[in-house]
């Protein structure tokens, strides 16, 4: 037998099934490519996260090495700095990254001189009294920053009531400047 032979007969035991294949790849088909797009979608989205989490870093860390900076009648200009260094590290092209800078949990700064401590989650704050070292459980008073970063992206696969159209964003970091 030749082998022109054997590959009519190999197919010729397929015959009758030849069109199912096609029905079955219809079925399966638009199943897997919605979940492959959910995927990629979700991976693009976690993506943009640690590029946040990476500028809210940034951030902090301009905080921490500018801690002179941080009074209150310099908090405009330092919020302003820590704001720009936190958005060039965010690499989200058009997307605008919102940053919110406060110091000692005041959005305009004005306790910005005192020394706070800060305990738990959610974070309560305490005014530091006198030249105490030690607000308790190891904790030391200090001045603290609070950096809260957003960002709304759009879903590369927009679904409205399954995945939806818009991924928020947001981290925040509280840091101990000094």
């Amino acid at each position: 037998m030749s082998i022109a032979v054997n590959i009519q007969a190999a197919l010729g035991k397929f015959r009758s099934e030849s069109g199912s294949f096609a029905v079955e790849a219809a079925l399966v088909a638009p199943a897997l490519i919605f979940f492959v797009m959910l995927a990629i979608n979700f991976g693009m989205a976690y993506n943009m996260r640690l590029q946040l989490v990476t500028a809210a870093g940034a951030g902090v860390a301009y905080a921490q090495n500018n801690p002179d900076s941080a009074s209150s009648s310099n908090f405009a200009q330092y919020a302003a700095n820590i704001t720009t260094v936190a958005q060039n590290s965010a690499n989200f092209g058009s997307t605008p990254v919102k940053v919110a800078v406060s110091v000692n949990n005041t959005p305009d700064g004005s306790a910005a001189d005192d020394s706070y401590c800060v305990k738990g989650s959610p974070p309560t704050w305490t005014k530091a009294t006198g030249t105490s070292t030690d607000c308790g459980s190891g904790v030391t008073p200090g001045k603290f920053v609070t950096l809260t970063l957003s960002a709304t992206v759009t879903s590369i696969f927009p679904t409205d009531g399954i995945v939806g159209t818009f991924i928020p964003l947001r981290e925040k970091i509280i840091a101990r400047v000094q």
